[in-house]
């Protein structure tokens, strides 16, 4: 239904805190002091879900350099490192 048939919605009251009446916590509120260890809660835990990707994406790219390596031998592998680093050596001179 349309605001002329019922007219303009009463201003709304700031919320107030149910343990002190305040608007905002007072400094001996138990609720505001629960709500600020939840806020510090939450935000350890989004750290700890950013480290745990950042993890998870680092265990991917091993997995994924180890199955590329998968098919070469040792010595092989120390016969291409040794190569590369005397191309590298070669181009700074």
């Amino acid at each position: 239904m349309s605001w002329e048939v019922w007219g303009t919605p009463p201003d709304q009251e700031p919320a107030r805190c149910p343990e002190c009446g305040e608007e905002s916590h007072t400094d001996g509120c138990e609720l505001g002091r629960m709500q600020a260890r939840a806020v510090k809660a939450e935000a350890r835990v989004a750290g700890l879900i950013q480290c745990v990707e950042d993890l998870l994406a680092y265990a991917q790219d091993v997995l994924a350099d180890k199955q590329a390596l998968s098919g070469f031998k040792p010595g092989v592998v120390q016969g291409h490192v040794t190569r590369a680093l005397a191309a590298i050596k070669k181009s700074d001179t």
